[in-house]
Order: structure tokens, then C-alpha cells, then sequence
């Protein structure tokens, strides 16, 4: 596979080149290949160009080897060195949890506008399915002064989620939930923002997916059933009625091809100002919604 004379920057680079360039473009290869110098040598882009005749030190081509082999096997990079970029900022990730997606920066990105009148306002917000972490704590980050609380149903997932908060500095309450469950609903308190990218690619989607979605990310963060493809979003309103304080605000990212559906059940569980937003990709990507009225408003529907 790495034949003789891939000992220094350019050969090596040649390498990755020729194995890859069945299935990556050159420009694909390149950037994988400058992400990996940086990892192992603390290499710029630009000192990849101005030194190729540099020869690797033995400890570090096996390392450059290694990925190569993991590479051609379709393993995500962001496993490879065990970090992913989110809005600028590194994060942990393995294969428990999900790679962070540039549509889910948007999420983050709608939510804190959402909240730029009230920056430094003390609101409570909760994040269904947090997986590495990244919409917490990025919302911590952003919005100092809010309280927010993380929830999985992985154990291994919420690790990797205090592993990057503990790292960088965000404060956050990590708690295990299976938001399936309506019966451990009620550990939770009360919050202004609740917010989700659950599940929400159907098994009959599964022949469009890359090897390296199918092979290597966790199946239950990404995949539901064909017949039920809405268990989430159902478990994640009937939650939010209950714990969302008036006025507030829920935030999911979703399915393409289900937005109609999924404001739907947003808009008969009696939230308010449902909107479906499109992404960079220009497709139907969030739905965010209000749920405004006071509980006591309600009374009337026990004749009270």
C-alpha cells in the first residue's frame, strides 16, 4: 500500500493519493492529509508545502500509516484522531456518539439568536439526546447565564459529554434519561428552551447512507423504524408540555422529508408560532415552536 520513498511529507501525501483517490476527490485527500499532519506533527497546511522533503520520524509514519489503513475502510477521521470541530471549537468524540454535523451548528446558531435580546438572562435549558455534548455546551458557552441540563440513554455517551464540558469549562447538569420512558419524565424540572436532534433517518434510508455513517457511527442515535418514525418527537412534546415553562420554546432538528408531519404534532399538542426552517442545504431541516399558555388557562378543558 506505502511503497518506497512515502517516508517524507511528499511521499507520504503520494500515498494517501493513490489509495484514496478511487472514492475522494484530490482536494478531499489533501484536506484529511493536512488534518492528520496537524494531529501528529502540529504541522500548518502551510508547512506541509513549503517542507516536502522533510522525513517523517519513525514513531510518526506508523501513525500516518495506521490512519491510512483506517481510512480505506471508510472510518470517519474525527475517529481516527478522536476530536471533531463544532462551531469552531474541538470536541471529544468516539464511536459511542454521533460526529457533529454542520446542520446542528445551525440549531445552536437559531437558538442563541433566538435569545439575543436576553444574552444574560438566567433561562433553564435542556438538550434531549446530547450524545458528545456539543449543543450544550455550546449553548452554555454562548449564553453564560443560562442553567443548562444534558440527558442521554447512553451511559457512554453522557462520559463523553462531561469529558468536554469538564475540558472546556462549561458547566452543565448530565443526567441519564431514556425520553422514551414517560415515567422518568418527572426527575426532570422545569425549563424556557428544550431542544433535540434525535433519531430521525428511517431504516428504509439505510441505502443511501455512506459506509462511514453505516459502519462506524452509533445505529441507535441515528435510526428509526419505518412504521414509527415520529417515537421521538411524540416523547419529546409529551415531555415538553409538561416542563416547558410559559412562555418557551422548543427546537428539533428533523427529518427532511417530515417537517409537515412533525409541526403537525407540534401544533395539536397546542404549541404556538410552529415554523419549519430550512438549513444551508436549503432543505427542511428544524422545527421550532412557542408554547405560551399558562397552565391554569387550560382549566376549562376539566370543566373547572
Amino acid at each position: 500500500m506505502i511503497g518506497q520513498g512515502s517516508d517524507n511529507i511528499k511521499g507520504m501525501a503520494g500515498a494517501y493519493q493513490h489509495a484514496l483517490g478511487s472514492h475522494l476527490s484530490r482536494s478531499e485527500i489533501m484536506q484529511l492529509f493536512y488534518l492528520l499532519a496537524d494531529e501528529y506533527m502540529g504541522w500548518t497546511k502551510t508547512r506541509v508545502h513549503l517542507e516536502p522533503d522533510y522525513l517523517i520520524p519513525i514513531e510518526k509514519l506508523s501513525l500516518f500509516r495506521e490512519a491510512l489503513v483506517r481510512l480505506l475502510k471508510h472510518e470517519p477521521v474525527e475517529y481516527i484522531t478522536g476530536k471533531s470541530m463544532f462551531n469552531g471549537i474541538e470536541y471529544f468524540v468516539n464511536p459511542g456518539v454521533l460526529i457533529p454535523r454542520p446542520e446542528t451548528e445551525e440549531l445552536c446558531n437559531m437558538i442563541v439568536q433566538d435569545q439575543s435580546a436576553d444574552k444574560y438572562k438566567e433561562v433553564a435549558a435542556l438538550d434531549i439526546g446530547t450524545g458528545s455534548g456539543c449543543i450544550a455546551i455550546d449553548l452554555k458557552l454562548r449564553l453564560p447565564y443560562a442553567r443548562v441540563t444534558a440527558v442521554d440513554n447512553s451511559e457512554d455517551a453522557l462520559k463523553t459529554a462531561g469529558q468536554n464540558a469538564s475540558r472546556l469549562g462549561a458547566e452543565l447538569s448530565l443526567t441519564h434519561l431514556n425520553v422514551l420512558d414517560a415515567s422518568a419524565h418527572g426527575k426532570l424540572g422545569r425549563f424556557d428552551i428544550i431542544v433535540s436532534n434525535p433519531p430521525y433517518v428511517t431504516a428504509g434510508e439505510r441505502n443511501v447512507m455512506k459506509p462511514n455513517v453505516l459502519d462506524f457511527e452509533p445505529p441507535d442515535a441515528i435510526f428509526v423504524c419505518d412504521d414509527d418514525p415520529f417515537i421521538f418527537y411524540r416523547s419529546i412534546v409529551t415531555l415538553a408540555i409538561h416542563h416547558l415553562n410559559r412562555p418557551g420554546r422548543i427546537y428539533l432538528e428533523i427529518n427532511e422529508r417530515f417537517g409537515k408531519e412533525i409541526a403537525k404534532i407540534l401544533r395539536d399538542s397546542g404549541f404556538d408560532k410552529v415554523e419549519i426552517v430550512r438549513d444551508i442545504f436549503d432543505k427542511d431541516r428544524f422545527v421550532r415552536a412557542s408554547l405560551v399558555s399558562r397552565l391554569e388557562d387550560i382549566s376549562y378543558w376539566y370543566g373547572e
